[in-house]
Formats: structure tokens, C-alpha cells, sequence
């Protein structure tokens, strides 16, 4: 953007300002990522530029992480078919999008139609590294979902392809999230829990402090932690279970992926778990209490949660005045005696 000023480019801020807006999600600043979108359209309208453009498919996306999912449907819809046989790059990055708003609201057959098209349309460029897309999680998680599983198999091996090329740490949590789900469909939900139990401890400890688990975007950690969540959940490791679906909803609440944030909620709330303040603290509260309750200071649950320390510091003061406690001695007596007292076996049977 500095160089375009200087040079008098200001064709291209349209361009620039979708490329931002992309890094901004990326980084987890969604509040900044939409902003910034909206300012790569404005910046395409004073320069008549006409649909399909990255400006149109950097706000798209920000509306289908942000919980506009409607709204993004309808501009990707649009987009796709403005680029259809005009421009198959953009195209595919429309489908991209597409994708990723009916992943939000789990529309399974809606993701995998957009993204196999959208493997139709970059194989036929001849494009070997599509190194802005990171949906392919999303195509295995509902492929695995409506019973694909070999097909699930063929893409995680794909994406294992790219991994190899060049290693990133998204990839490596989208494949040991997806090779979990399949593990599990495939009759062993026991080794499916140790494998990504064992790749988010690793992830937590390789980089504490970083922008998610082992380096991965705050996005890509949370979804890990869900689908572990989920895992455990369906295991009857319930403590486990709630721990990690509180610190998801924890990050899916400060983005804001509202979406995301009610799924990983339905799923604490399946627990069944007979907590006297279960509609006094919020899942984030919840979260924050469960960790310090444990022994962690609140630095350490900031890095956990990836939150910052002040913000770690206000979700324990609601919860202190909410409970009417005043010491983490009396947070740790709260939660061990009004802890769920049945056994895992109690859980409810989920198909």
C-alpha cells in the first residue's frame, strides 16, 4: 500500500486492501479483516471496478467467518458466476468461499459440491499449490460426515501431498483433525482421541504463547480443540471434554465466529453436566475458571486460550462476582463439589 502511494498506483488498492484483509483473518483480527474489506470495495467501486473482483470475495469471506452466512452465500454465488469461464482463478476462490459459509451452518452436501467443483476448476489450470485456500479440512470433515470415507482418505492424502512440499502449521492441524474423524468412523474412536490429544499437547508446548496451537491461526487451533472436544465427548471423558469446548468457545467468542461459538455451546450443553451456575458463566468464563482453577495463572491461561492476560483478568472477575467468590481456593472448592457426580457411562449415546 506504501509502495502504491508513492508510486501514484491507486489501481491497485483494491487488491491490496483484499490481500490485508485475508492476512487479518488469518491473524484472527476479524473486527480489522472486515473493516479492511470494506475498504478494498469502496476502493473498487471509485475505481469501476466490476464484479468478480477480490475486493467482492475478501468481504464475502470476513461476512461467512463473522456470521453473515446468508450474505456470503449470496455474494460468492454471484461472484461464481460472474468468473465462471471469464476467470477460473477467481472462480475457485469464489467456491472457496461458497464453501466455508455452508460449512458454517453445516450444510455438508453444499461444501462438498462447491469444493469439488472447485478441485475441477484448479486442476484444470494446472495448479499444483493452491496456496491461498485452507478448505480442504472443511471437504474432509463433510465428507466424513455423510459416510465418504474413502474418498475423505484420497483428500487427506492429497493434503498430506502439499504438506510435504511445503509444511505449515494449518495443514498439519487440518490433517490430524480430519485422519481423527476418520479414525473414528472407522471403528477405533479410542485411538482417535489419543492421536489428537497427543498432536494438541505437542502443539501446545512446541509454541506456548504463539497465535494458536503450535503456531496455527486462532481459528484453525479452536476448530483442533472442538473436534477433540467432540471426540471426547462421544468417549465419555467429560471433564476433558468440557475443558477443551469451553477454551474453543473461548476463541470462537473473542474472533467473533458466532457460528462456530453456538456449535462448540451445543456441544457443552450435551455433557449434561448439572452445574448450579451453568447460566451464570459463559462457556469463556467457564473456560478461564476451569484453568485456574487447576493451578494455572492467569498468563498461562491467556497463552492457553489465546487471549490476552487483561482479558483472562475480566473473564475471572465476572465469574468471581457471579459466583460470589473472591479467591481462586474458593473457585477451586465451587467447581469440585458442584462437578457433575455421574459416571462417564451416563453420557448420552451420539450417533
Amino acid at each position: 500500500l506504501q509502495w502504491a502511494r508513492d508510486s501514484g498506483d491507486e489501481s491497485s488498492d483494491a487488491d491490496l486492501y483484499a490481500h490485508v484483509a485475508e492476512l487479518a483473518l488469518y491473524a484472527g483480527d476479524w473486527s480489522a479483516a472486515v473493516t479492511t474489506a470494506e475498504r478494498a470495495i469502496e476502493a473498487a467501486e471509485q475505481m469501476g471496478q466490476r464484479l468478480p473482483n477480490t475486493a467482492d470475495r475478501a468481504l464475502a469471506l470476513a461476512c461467512a467467518l463473522t456470521g453473515r452466512p446468508d450474505e456470503a452465500i449470496s455474494m460468492a454465488e454471484a461472484g461464481i458466476a460472474a468468473a465462471r469461464e471469464v476467470e477460473p482463478q477467481l472462480e475457485a476462490m469464489y467456491l472457496d468461499v461458497l464453501a466455508t459459509a455452508r460449512a458454517t451452518v453445516a450444510d455438508h452436501a453444499g461444501v462438498i459440491e462447491a469444493l469439488d467443483r472447485q478441485l475441477v476448476v484448479l486442476d484444470g489450470m494446472g495448479v499444483r499449490e493452491p496456496l491461498r485456500y485452507r478448505t480442504e479440512g472443511d471437504h474432509i470433515e463433510s465428507l466424513v460426515a455423510t459416510g465418504a470415507l474413502d474418498r475423505a482418505e484420497a483428500l487427506i492424502d492429497r493434503l498430506q501431498a502439499r504438506q510435504n512440499v511445503i509444511p505449515r502449521h494449518w495443514i498439519a492441524a487440518a490433517l490430524a483433525r480430519s485422519r481423527a474423524l476418520v479414525r473414528e468412523a472407522r471403528g477405533d474412536p479410542a485411538g482417535a482421541v489419543e492421536a489428537l490429544t497427543a498432536f494438541v499437547d505437542v502443539s501446545e508446548g512446541d509454541h506456548p504463547g504463539s497465535a494458536g496451537q503450535g503456531g496455527v491461526e486462532p481459528f484453525a487451533a479452536a476448530r483442533t480443540l472442538l473436534v477433540l472436544g467432540q471426540l471426547e465427548r462421544r468417549q465419555g471423558h467429560r471433564r476433558a471434554a468440557g475443558l477443551r469446548l469451553g477454551a474453543a468457545a473461548t476463541v470462537f467468542e473473542a474472533l467473533p465466529a458466532p457460528a462456530w461459538a453456538a456449535q462448540a455451546r451445543k456441544e457443552i450443553d450435551r455433557l449434561g453436566r448439572r452445574r448450579s451456575a451453568t447460566n451464570q458463566l459463559t462457556p469463556a468464563e467457564a473456560s478461564v475458571a476451569e484453568l485456574v482453577a487447576g493451578g494455572m495463572t492467569n498468563r498461562a491461561a491467556a497463552e492457553r486460550l489465546v487471549l490476552s492476560p487483561k482479558t483472562v483478568e475480566a473473564h475471572l472477575a465476572r465469574a468471581y462476582a457471579k459466583l460470589g467468590i473472591r479467591s481462586r481456593a474458593e473457585l477451586g472448592a465451587w467447581l469440585a463439589a458442584d462437578r457433575d457426580p455421574r459416571p462417564p457411562e451416563a453420557d448420552e449415546p451420539t450417533l
